[in-house]
């Protein structure tokens, strides 16, 4: 029986990649003209209007407001998950320097992201894109802060002193 902690035989690490890159590779797709306001508008607004008959063309863009910036923390989420899963099954369990890691590659690759939209007629870069999608990556480790009790559950297990705890722990007890 395997155990979950350990890899099957032939798994190659490169695969734990492959989820990553290909949802790189679609965040860069959602970069591109075809996902730009005006085109995303000419879907949702109609749907709106159909779902809910009355509905004002005020309230129909700021939906679709809403929606684009969801987009943008949930995909960013999701990568953030992506990465943690890939950098955990490479290198084993989940400490501190794979959240750290997975945080910084969220940020540059938000940072290339908005500067690849630069370049894109239809789009544009904005600093609030960029502050979501970095909160998108960053939501994912606040939520396992919480499911692990807080983040120091993380940083300090393993019987590791935490913050303002006095006493030492029996790793480093003589």
């Amino acid at each position: 029986m395997i155990s979950t902690f350990q890899k099957p035989a032939g798994t190659s690490s490169i695969t734990n990649w492959v989820p990553v890159i290909l949802w790189a590779g679609l965040i860069f797709y959602f970069s591109t003209e075809q996902f730009s306001s005006s085109q995303t508008s000419r879907l949702l607004g109609p749907f709106l209007s159909w779902l809910f008959p009355g509905i004002s063309a005020d309230r129909i863009q700021f939906v679709h407001l809403l929606l684009r910036k969801l987009g943008h923390l949930t995909e960013y989420l999701v990568f953030s998950i992506l990465l943690l899963h890939a950098l955990r099954q490479n290198y084993g369990g989940l400490a501190m320097r794979h959240v750290a890691w997975s945080v910084t590659f969220v940020v540059l690759y938000a940072v290339s992201d908005e500067f690849h939209q630069a370049f894109v007629p239809s789009r544009t870069a904005h600093i609030n894109d960029l502050l979501i999608d970095v909160l998108g990556g960053i939501l994912l480790i606040d939520v396992l802060g919480g499911i692990c009790g807080t983040l120091w559950a993380v940083v300090y297990r393993k019987g590791n002193v935490g913050p303002g705890d006095q006493r030492e722990s029996p790793s480093r007890a003589g």
